[in-house]
């Protein structure tokens, strides 16, 4: 896996959650307690999240751990559309 692509795949798949449920960024930071400015670093994947931070981000999607993570990794294990390798 190239360095970065955990985080900006992580990133990815919060900010499509987060539009699916109808949230802007800034009222999603809000709620998950997060500055937006930081909400946005993680979306794009320029930070790494702490396991408090990822669980407070997963409870604001009204998900759980286990159902985020195992979207995360069919992300992460499905072959990229360019044909290269994560």
């Amino acid at each position: 896996m190239e360095k970065g692509t955990l985080a900006r795949t992580f990133g990815t798949l919060l900010q499509r959650l987060r539009l699916e449920r109808g949230l802007s960024q800034e009222a999603f930071a809000q709620a998950c307690g997060i500055e937006r400015t930081h909400m946005g670093k993680i979306e794009r994947g320029e930070v790494n999240v702490t396991v408090a931070t990822t669980l407070r981000l997963v409870r604001g999607l009204d998900l759980s751990l286990p159902a985020f993570f195992a979207e995360l990794e069919e992300l992460l294990s499905a072959p990229r559309e360019d044909g290269g390798a994560h």
